[in-house]
């Protein structure tokens, strides 16, 4: 929901689509074993360095503020299934995990292929729309999150005890072991919850958690739209250069309400 109340900072940007817009597409990390995800060897993806364990208190405020993205995306016409793309999305005590759904009933496209986001990518397609803006070297480029006729993609979770495979070596943080994780979206629709629930994450988890992506701040500007209208933050974070090369979610205004009256103030930063 985009609300009335903040029109002029959409307006200014020029950045972000309709209401319908925002929520259309769909996404997948597709298992092909009990606990063996199939992972692409390329495409789209969204990182996440974390803790073996996460306190109790804080995976409760994310657990509780998933479920409410999960369900403001559902309203919105994105469709959510399980690891695999079945059923339903999964939100516990203990984890988190979700994939688009695979039969979304949208119409085949098998033009879509390998996808990435183009630099000024957003929203949600509608049905039948032709996203494809071009081409990049090892697929298309699409300007708004599609899938192909199937939603699922790579299986997004965040358990609150995680279960450590043999290449998750640890990189130490501040003493503390941090893992590595990872979730190629394909930009279908699901995108926008995956990004939005990894804000949520960094929010709540503040410096315990990575949050990285390979996505831009531009490309996930309607992501912290959506998780404002949600949940009241994610205007407030922006990736940032790290020490050791590449760029991470960090929190660059005091509040969401600072960093709104700073993009009235500077559009064309935008």
């Amino acid at each position: 929901m985009l609300r009335a109340a903040h029109g002029d900072v959409i307006n200014a940007t020029k950045r972000v689509t309709s209401e319908r817009s925002l929520l259309n597409r769909e996404g997948q990390r597709t298992p092909t074993g009990v606990n063996a995800p199939r992972r692409n060897l390329i495409g789209y993806s969204h990182y996440i360095q974390r803790p073996r364990e996460l306190p109790v208190a804080e995976f409760t405020l994310l657990r509780d503020d998933a479920q409410r993205l999960i369900e403001a995306a559902q309203q919105r016409g994105i469709k959510l299934g399980d690891a695999w793309g079945q059923g339903h999305p999964v939100v516990s005590r203990t984890e988190i995990t979700l994939n688009g759904l695979e039969a979304c009933g949208h119409d085949k496209n098998e033009s879509v292929v390998i996808p990435c986001p183009a630099a000024n990518a957003g929203g949600l397609g509608e049905e039948g729309e032709d996203a494809i803006s071009g081409q990049w070297f090892a697929g298309s480029e699409l300007i708004t999150r599609v899938c192909n006729g199937n939603c699922s993609y790579e299986t997004f979770s965040i358990p609150r005890i995680m279960k450590i495979e043999k290449w998750q070596t640890p990189t130490k943080v501040d003493g503390v072991n941090l893992y590595f994780d990872f979730c190629k979206t394909a930009y279908r629709p699901y995108d926008l919850v995956v990004t939005a629930i990894l804000l949520a994450a960094k929010h709540r988890l503040k410096n315990r958690i990575r949050v990285s992506s390979d996505g831009t701040d531009a490309q996930w500007w309607d992501t912290k739209l959506f998780t404002f209208n949600v949940l009241g933050f994610g205007p407030e974070y922006a990736f940032r250069p790290e020490e050791g090369g590449g760029e991470c979610l960090v929190q660059v205004h005091d509040s969401a309400e600072a960093a709104l009256n700073n993009i009235r103030q500077t559009p064309a930063e935008l």
